[in-house]
């Protein structure tokens, strides 16, 4: 079962704010919400450093909580390459 994970994260910027949001669901095959987060940081100065560190946030999680092979997904391509190529630590 641990190889049908799926976990979505996403990052979000709250317009004048000086924070943003970070999100992650992990759901198993069948769509199940196993576990899920929010978290509120401080802006960074970038909507793709959002996302880098929502993607971050999702492997830490993930890691945490012992899910072992998950497949990651988010909205951002270059992070997606990212996480890929195994260049995110």
């Amino acid at each position: 079962i641990a190889n049908s994970m799926k976990i979505n994260y996403d990052g979000a910027l709250f317009g004048e704010s000086d924070f943003a949001g970070l999100g992650v669901a992990i759901r198993n095959s069948n769509g199940k919400v196993l576990a899920a987060l929010s978290e509120k940081i401080l802006k960074p100065h970038s909507a793709e450093l959002v996302e880098i560190l929502a993607a971050r946030r999702a492997v830490m999680f993930s890691r945490d909580l012992g899910f072992q092979n998950p497949v990651f997904e988010g909205d951002s391509s270059l992070v997606v390459k990212l996480l890929q190529d195994r260049c995110v630590s």
